[in-house]
């Protein structure tokens, strides 16, 4: 399974198939961008509804071309569809979609990916974490964030 430096650099580059929509398939992408807000779906969903393939997906072709390890592609290409990833590393998996989840809770994550449905609590729960702790959890990471925040502004 994946270490804390595969998880680190997972998190740090889940994301990156949203550059490369944005900057080499924008005509594919603008569209998505545009009639999301209408049809109330995560950026994901319906960039996999309309392109057969999301973000997540196109980070993952990247990041293998690249010759990344398996378990990094594996968490980008996966991170909003945990539950389909290879079991050898759902974990990975699962934790980047928790930690995108809480960012987006807390109004931290990437406004283009931003959806009022987020809800961090099934994925804190696929972690292990008692229900009994996601709100102290929630607060303590949004107070970490704030102060965080402060040290760029």
């Amino acid at each position: 399974e994946a270490g804390v430096d595969d998880l680190y650099v997972a998190g740090l580059l889940h994301d990156v198939g949203l550059l490369v929509v944005d900057q080499f398939f924008p005509a594919e992408f603008d569209p998505i961008q545009t009639s999301r807000q209408e049809l109330d779906l995560p950026l994901w969903q319906q960039a996999e509804d309309s392109l057969g393939l999301d973000h997540g997906d196109v980070g993952g072709l990247l990041l293998g071309h690249w010759g990344l390890p398996p378990v990094i592609v594996d968490a980008v290409t996966f991170h909003h569809r945990p539950d389909q990833a290879p079991a050898t590393h759902a974990g990975i998996c699962h934790t980047v979609a928790a930690a995108e989840a809480v960012c987006l809770e807390l109004g931290f994550g990437h406004p283009a990916e931003s959806h009022p449905a987020v809800d961090a609590a099934p994925h804190l729960a696929r972690l292990g974490l008692p229900e009994s702790r996601h709100v102290e959890l929630l607060e303590e990471l949004r107070e970490v964030a704030e102060a965080g925040r402060g040290l760029f502004v």
